[in-house]
Protein backbone atom coordinates (compact mmCIF):
# COMPACT_ATOMS: atom_id res chain seq x y z
CA UNK A 1 0.00 0.00 0.00
CA UNK A 2 1.42 3.35 -0.61
CA UNK A 3 1.76 6.35 1.70
CA UNK A 4 -0.14 9.51 1.06
CA UNK A 5 1.26 12.90 1.63
CA UNK A 6 -1.47 13.57 4.25
CA UNK A 7 -0.34 10.62 6.48
CA UNK A 8 3.10 11.56 6.75
CA UNK A 9 2.99 13.40 10.14
CA UNK A 10 6.67 14.05 12.46
CA UNK A 11 7.83 10.99 14.28
CA UNK A 12 5.75 8.40 12.12
CA UNK A 13 7.08 5.29 11.85
CA UNK A 14 7.30 3.82 8.37
CA UNK A 15 9.35 1.16 6.06
CA UNK A 16 11.98 2.99 3.75
CA UNK A 17 12.57 0.44 1.65
CA UNK A 18 11.91 -2.31 3.57
CA UNK A 19 13.46 -1.11 6.81
CA UNK A 20 12.25 0.78 9.85
CA UNK A 21 12.64 4.47 9.62
CA UNK A 22 10.80 7.52 11.67
CA UNK A 23 10.08 10.96 9.94
CA UNK A 24 11.87 13.79 11.40
CA UNK A 25 12.28 17.13 11.00
CA UNK A 26 15.20 17.04 8.37
CA UNK A 27 12.35 14.89 5.92
CA UNK A 28 10.46 17.26 5.14
CA UNK A 29 12.24 18.74 2.48
CA UNK A 30 12.17 15.80 1.01
CA UNK A 31 9.03 14.32 1.40
CA UNK A 32 7.64 13.87 -2.37
CA UNK A 33 11.00 12.35 -3.17
CA UNK A 34 10.81 10.01 0.18
CA UNK A 35 7.12 9.17 -0.20
CA UNK A 36 8.23 6.79 -3.56
CA UNK A 37 10.16 5.08 -1.26
CA UNK A 38 7.73 4.71 1.80
CA UNK A 39 5.43 1.67 2.98
CA UNK A 40 3.20 1.73 6.46
CA UNK A 41 4.18 -0.47 8.76
CA UNK A 42 1.04 -2.96 10.15
CA UNK A 43 0.23 -2.82 13.70
CA UNK A 44 1.26 -6.10 15.97
CA UNK A 45 1.49 -7.29 19.10
CA UNK A 46 5.64 -6.21 19.48
CA UNK A 47 5.61 -2.64 18.30
CA UNK A 48 2.38 -1.80 20.47
CA UNK A 49 4.42 -3.01 23.50
CA UNK A 50 7.48 -0.92 22.19
CA UNK A 51 5.49 2.25 21.42
CA UNK A 52 4.54 1.45 25.46
CA UNK A 53 0.83 -0.44 25.06
CA UNK A 54 0.26 -2.70 28.03
CA UNK A 55 -1.22 -6.42 26.77
CA UNK A 56 -4.61 -6.79 28.77
CA UNK A 57 -5.25 -11.18 29.74
CA UNK A 58 -8.03 -10.44 27.29
CA UNK A 59 -5.56 -9.52 24.69
CA UNK A 60 -6.25 -6.25 24.65
CA UNK A 61 -3.38 -3.64 23.98
CA UNK A 62 -4.25 -0.55 26.24
CA UNK A 63 -2.38 2.71 27.24
CA UNK A 64 -3.56 5.38 29.60
CA UNK A 65 -3.54 8.95 28.89
CA UNK A 66 -4.72 11.18 31.84
CA UNK A 67 -8.12 9.54 32.74
CA UNK A 68 -8.60 8.25 29.14
CA UNK A 69 -7.64 4.41 27.97
CA UNK A 70 -6.81 3.78 24.79
CA UNK A 71 -7.54 0.26 23.36
CA UNK A 72 -6.88 -2.03 20.42
CA UNK A 73 -8.00 -5.30 19.91
CA UNK A 74 -6.96 -7.48 17.25
CA UNK A 75 -9.39 -8.91 14.82
CA UNK A 76 -8.84 -12.22 12.64
CA UNK A 77 -8.25 -10.44 9.58
CA UNK A 78 -5.21 -8.71 10.87
CA UNK A 79 -6.96 -5.60 11.13
CA UNK A 80 -7.27 -4.05 15.21
CA UNK A 81 -10.38 -2.45 16.42
CA UNK A 82 -9.76 1.23 18.18
CA UNK A 83 -11.42 1.89 21.20
CA UNK A 84 -11.47 4.61 23.62
CA UNK A 85 -12.54 3.70 27.58
CA UNK A 86 -14.06 0.27 27.22
CA UNK A 87 -16.59 2.04 25.14
CA UNK A 88 -17.83 1.30 21.53
CA UNK A 89 -15.75 1.16 18.53
CA UNK A 90 -14.20 4.02 16.77
CA UNK A 91 -12.44 2.52 14.21
CA UNK A 92 -10.42 -0.54 12.73
CA UNK A 93 -7.42 0.62 11.39
CA UNK A 94 -4.17 -1.64 10.28
CA UNK A 95 -0.75 0.55 10.81
CA UNK A 96 1.09 1.85 12.97
CA UNK A 97 1.15 5.58 11.66
CA UNK A 98 -2.90 5.50 11.87
CA UNK A 99 -2.15 4.58 15.58
CA UNK A 100 0.35 7.45 16.29
CA UNK A 101 -2.32 10.17 14.36
CA UNK A 102 -5.19 9.22 16.45
CA UNK A 103 -3.07 9.72 19.91
CA UNK A 104 -2.02 13.22 18.43
CA UNK A 105 -4.99 13.92 17.40
CA UNK A 106 -6.95 13.07 20.76
CA UNK A 107 -4.33 14.20 22.87
CA UNK A 108 -1.73 16.73 21.51
CA UNK A 109 1.28 14.28 22.06
CA UNK A 110 3.55 12.55 19.97
CA UNK A 111 3.32 8.93 20.48
CA UNK A 112 6.31 7.28 19.11
CA UNK A 113 9.86 5.38 20.54
CA UNK A 114 12.46 7.84 21.66
CA UNK A 115 15.77 7.31 20.11
CA UNK A 116 18.02 4.54 22.69
CA UNK A 117 14.57 3.32 23.87
CA UNK A 118 13.82 -0.70 24.27
CA UNK A 119 10.81 -2.53 26.39
CA UNK A 120 12.16 -3.86 29.51
CA UNK A 121 9.62 -6.18 30.98
CA UNK A 122 8.50 -6.29 34.88
CA UNK A 123 7.68 -9.18 36.54
CA UNK A 124 3.83 -8.77 36.94
CA UNK A 125 4.14 -7.59 33.30
CA UNK A 126 5.27 -10.22 31.73
CA UNK A 127 2.54 -12.44 32.95
CA UNK A 128 0.31 -10.42 31.18
CA UNK A 129 2.63 -9.51 27.98
CA UNK A 130 2.91 -5.94 28.94
CA UNK A 131 5.99 -3.42 28.98
CA UNK A 132 6.65 -1.07 31.18
CA UNK A 133 7.30 1.76 29.58
CA UNK A 134 8.18 3.28 26.36
CA UNK A 135 11.32 5.16 27.34
CA UNK A 136 13.69 2.41 28.28
CA UNK A 137 16.44 1.35 26.22
CA UNK A 138 16.73 -0.06 22.79
CA UNK A 139 19.72 -1.20 20.61
CA UNK A 140 20.45 1.75 18.01
CA UNK A 141 19.32 2.65 14.57
CA UNK A 142 15.82 1.26 14.50
CA UNK A 143 12.32 2.03 15.51
CA UNK A 144 11.73 -1.52 16.25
Amino acid sequence: MPVELEEISLFALFNKNGKPMQVRDEHFGNIPDLLKDLSPIAIDTQKLQRLGFLRHPTGTYYMEHGTTEFLLRPLKDGRWELYLNQGNRIRIISYIHQVQRIWFSLFDDHLFIPKGVKPTATKAQTKTGGFQSRHSKRAPGSPF
